[in-house]
């Protein structure tokens, strides 16, 4: 028999780890002392210990390796458990990948920051939000009237956000006058009474869908130029990261006009909906 050290060093694995798999039945000493309590293992429990280190190489859990070595599984069940490691293996891979392009993207932007504007994409998924909505062309010398009607509108009848106003673009890209546009102001789902305005229609409740993916960046000020100087770098990002845009754009103010705050003062976030191209990023 081998003392627990002498185990230890002939098949590489700590004290620590073989105390542990004593603890959880992984893998129990031939012999315990009952006197000293010392562990002792034969040679024979190698090729167990072998094959938990094996498995636990693949990804496995200690105690999905329990139920492989112990468990009475038929082949499809083990055939089963493998294939989901491999599937959670592929997308952490994929994740792994997507964030080795950014890091590559930023470091090319870093190289051209003379020439080129700082912007931080990030990926994300936004959940569904309930909001009284409005949905409307708009030219880009409307949008201040509408504003300003639509925040009457809200004092007149008592409307209280529950997070920050959007507008939702359905274009793929971000252009001054909007054929296609929709005002969303997030509102408890208690909140059911329509917001009509004077001129411009009447805002309805509404569960505003969300979206699986998008590429959004923020901006402090209004300035289109500043979006205008953004956008090659923007369309970048999107090559290089393996994407390509989706149907709709979203513009979130999470500090603007609704608190009265100058244009260079606004904080403004674009949300762009992006897909993985055939290859890229998922």
């Amino acid at each position: 028999m081998l003392k627990i050290g002498d185990f230890s060093r002939l098949s590489q694995v700590s004290v620590k780890t073989l105390r542990h798999y004593d603890d959880i039945g992984l893998l129990k000493p031939s012999h315990v002392d009952p006197f000293t309590n010392y562990r002792h293992y034969t040679i024979d429990q190698l090729p167990r210990l072998h094959r938990i280190m094996a498995l636990k190489e693949l990804g496995l859990s200690l105690e999905q390796i329990g139920l492989m070595i112990d468990g009475d599984l038929s082949v499809e069940q083990i055939r089963g458990m493998l294939l989901l490691q491999q599937a959670e293996s592929e997308q952490r891979l994929r994740e792994e990948q997507a964030r080795l392009n950014r890091v590559a993207f930023r470091l090319r932007m870093m190289e051209l920051r003379d020439n080129m504007p700082d912007l931080d994409v990030v990926v994300k998924e936004i959940p569904p939000v309930y909001a009284l909505t409005l949905r409307r062309s708009m030219k880009q010398e409307d949008l201040v009237p509408f504003g300003l009607e639509t925040e009457r509108a809200q004092g007149q009848y008592g409307v209280r956000f529950s997070g920050p106003i959007f507008e939702i673009r359905y274009e793929e890209e971000f252009i001054p006058n909007h054929d296609d546009i929709e005002f969303a102001i997030p509102v408890d789902v208690s909140h059911t009474d329509p917001m009509p305005l004077e001129s411009y229609d009447i805002f309805e409740t509404k569960t505003v869908p969300g979206l699986q993916m998008v590429a959004s960046y923020m901006q402090r000020g209004i300035d289109f130029q500043q979006w205008m100087d953004a956008r090659p770098v923007f369309q970048n990002w999107l090559v290089d990261n393996g994407y390509q845009l989706g149907n709709t754009n979203r513009v979130v103010l999470h500090h603007g006009p609704h608190e009265h705050a100058e244009y260079e003062d606004w904080i403004v976030e674009f949300q762009h909906e992006i897909e993985a191209t055939e290859g890229g990023s998922k």
